[in-house]
């Protein structure tokens, strides 16, 4: 008999997308799958659609909690779940009916705890904005973390061999989260919180097979919270990173090729902090624009990184963006910025 695979999706203020996003699951050709529902506080209707589908199909549950964030709603569908295997969606995606299907043979014809995907990122339309497959891979016992884990941090410099670190397209083993009492920390005491989790998950996996399907539709949403102005991002970085190092020393024998990935990773973050300076998006005037990236410049652990970074090894853009920030080049990143010029 197959595995019964716990779907975990938190929930909320998501009511244009949830119901795709729900039909998505219920639709697809493998069967034996339960669908927990985690309603985080929503104030719109989305947690009135989240009891619908409870009344109408047996395989959906519905948790209605405080708003906490995704990590802690997450956490919430654990606590209830009841499948040898789990998988995160969100909320505002959506899955191509054979998708679970085809992840799960995997999981048997290779005898793994954990499979990664690739996806597509859609618009409303359903419009493919671009395709994202890691190809095919196999990794066991430490080569988990030590070589699979390890390209979650980022690209190698140079090189695109990054792995997504975020949790959904991924199909989990609930041996190894229950065995080792796994959760996820909160999104606001750590910005990456799926990252979080998979550092402390891959520590135990002893195979994971890397599939080449693209069946995990990413929605771009522009309300969400990574298209949003945060006015503390650039603080939740910065610790982000601190953590990480911390993370890397302890557990790498060789950390400097973790280190110049995550290194890689923080500046695509910091780059997305300087875009949310945007007049139009943070509501600043010029002054106040120059001022903040005058402050992300300046600031120590971003200078530290500047300097210690193998920037030889990187490529034409990102020299030219960490050349602006060494030298604190503000009035040129401003305009760049408000240019719409991505560095």
């Amino acid at each position: 008999m197959s595995s019964l695979v716990s779907i975990i999706v938190p929930v909320y203020n998501v009511e244009r997308y949830l119901a795709e996003c729900i039909d998505s699951l219920l639709l697809q050709t493998y069967k034996n799958i339960e669908i927990i529902l985690v309603d985080d506080g929503s104030s719109d209707s989305s947690g009135k659609i989240c009891d619908q589908y409870s009344i109408s199909n047996l395989m959906v549950k519905v948790i209605h909690k405080k708003n906490e964030g995704a990590g802690k709603a997450r956490n919430s569908g654990i606590e209830i779940a009841t499948g040898k295997f789990v998988m995160f969606v969100d909320s505002d995606d959506y899955l191509d009916k054979n998708f679970i299907e085809d992840l799960m043979n995997k999981i048997i014809l290779f005898n793994a705890d954990t499979v990664i995907s690739g996806f597509k990122k859609v618009d409303d339309l359903h419009n493919v904005i671009y395709k994202k497959s890691y190809g095919i891979g196999e990794y066991s016992g430490k080569e988990c973390y030590d070589k699979c884990f390890l390209r979650m941090f980022g690209s190698k410099p140079g090189r695109h061999d990054g792995l997504k670190m975020a949790v959904w397209g991924s199909i989990y083993s609930m041996d190894i989260i229950i065995g080792n009492n796994l959760r996820f920390v909160s999104e606001r005491e750590l910005i990456s919180e799926d990252l979080i989790f998979n550092e402390e998950y891959y520590k135990f996996s002893k195979k994971v097979v890397i599939v080449d399907n693209l069946g995990y539709n990413y929605r771009y949403n522009p309300s969400s919270i990574t298209q949003t102005y945060k006015e503390n991002r650039f603080k939740m970085i910065n610790e982000l990173y601190v953590e990480l190092e911390k993370r890397i020393k302890l557990n790498f024998r060789d950390s400097n090729e973790a280190i110049n990935r995550l290194q890689c990773h923080y500046f695509i973050n910091l780059k997305s902090c300087m875009v949310q300076e945007k007049q139009i998006r943070s509501g600043k005037n010029s002054k106040k624009q120059r001022a903040k990236l005058k402050e992300i410049c300046s600031d120590s652990l971003v200078q530290h990184i500047v300097k210690e970074c193998p920037i030889t090894q990187f490529e034409i853009k990102q020299k030219v963006f960490i050349y602006l920030i060494k030298n604190k080049m503000v009035r040129l990143i401003a305009f760049l910025i408000e240019k719409n010029i991505i560095i």
